[in-house]
Parts: structure tokens; sequence; C-alpha cells
């Protein structure tokens, strides 16, 4: 009775080798699908994150443009008024600068078109910008126009010199009297 006993333990053995094969298999392939799926999904993450990562970068530099974008614009509205009708600050800031340099009996008349037929004109945007023009009477030595105009010059805000008429009174020795015709924009809202 023994060696049947012996035999069908045998059996019994070999079935659970084959059993505990088949598990180990069958684990094998699922453990080996889940890291085929594994790989993929992680392809595509990385895809998505290389994406992300160049929407970042793109989002970066378009950050960074309109921060450029606002800095010139806010440059622009020193150099150009919006919506100013009469220059009231350009003009004392015009006669702070004259009075430093010397000049004297200072005095502005704002025109309503130029002194001078402007051939540019058609270059100006009409529904964007105005021009403003003034005309700059007062008396003063050479050294002292030429040092407000290098002054005019140096201004951010944007002055154009159309004109500049000098003549000599006998009766202001050594001043000459001095007309400038000038021009400056504001925006129209």
């Amino acid at each position: 009775m023994e060696k049947p006993m012996k035999g069908s333990l045998k059996l019994i053995m070999w079935a659970g080798i084959l059993l505990v094969c088949c598990l180990m298999a069958a684990l094998f392939v699922m453990q080996f699908k889940v890291g085929i799926t594994v790989r993929r999904d992680l392809a595509a993450t990385q895809k998505d994150l290389r994406d992300a990562m160049k929407a970042s970068r793109k989002m970066e530099e378009l950050e960074n443009r309109e921060q450029e974008l606002r800095q010139k614009e806010a440059g622009l509205s020193r150099r150009v008024a919006v919506n100013e009708k009469e220059p009231l600050p350009l003009l004392k800031v015009l006669t702070g600068i004259a009075t430093k340099e010397g000049m004297r009996k200072i005095r502005f008349v704002l025109l309503k078109q130029s002194a001078l037929p402007l051939e540019g004109a058609a270059a100006l945007p009409a529904e964007t910008l105005q021009p403003l023009y003034i005309q700059m009477d007062a008396e003063a030595a050479f050294p002292q126009v030429l040092s407000f105009l290098e002054r005019l010059a140096g201004l951010e805000r944007i002055v154009q010199v159309e004109r500049a008429e000098i003549s000599r009174r006998k009766e202001a020795v050594p001043y000459q009297a001095v007309t400038l015709n000038l021009v400056t924009y504001s925006f129209k809202e």
C-alpha cells in the first residue's frame, strides 16, 4: 500500500508544481501587460509634460512680451499725452526751462494750426493723434536759446520745433527776440 501512495503523492506534487507554474505564467503575462500599459501611459504623460513645458515657456514669453508692451505704452504715454486739449503741464515745464536758462518775457500762444504748410501731415494717423501747435515768444541771448533748445530736445515729452526765428531788437541788446513754433501731440480718445 505504500507504493500506490507514493505514486499518488508524486502525482499531487507534480500537479501542485504545474499549478504553481501556470499561476506564475499567468502572473507574468499580467505583469507584462501592466508594464506595457504603464510604459504607454508614461510615454503619453512625458509627451504631455513636454507639451506643457513648451506651453509654459511660450506663456512666459508672452507674459514678458506683454510686460514689454506695457512698459512701451507707459513710456509712450509719457511722451504723448492722452486727450489733451491744452498742454498746460508742458507749458509749465517749458516756462521752467526757459526761466532757468535766463530767458525773459516768455509768452505762449496756442495756435489752431501749424504756422507752416505741413507736407508730412498725411503721415500722421489723424484718427489717433492730434497735433497741438504752440508759439513761444521770449527775449534771450543766443547761448540761452541754444541751451533751451538742447534741454527741449532732452524732454521726455515729444516736442518738435517747426520754426525758429531770432531777430535783433535795438532796445533789448544783448537779448534778441526769439519766436519758436512748437508742435506736440496728444492721443485722441
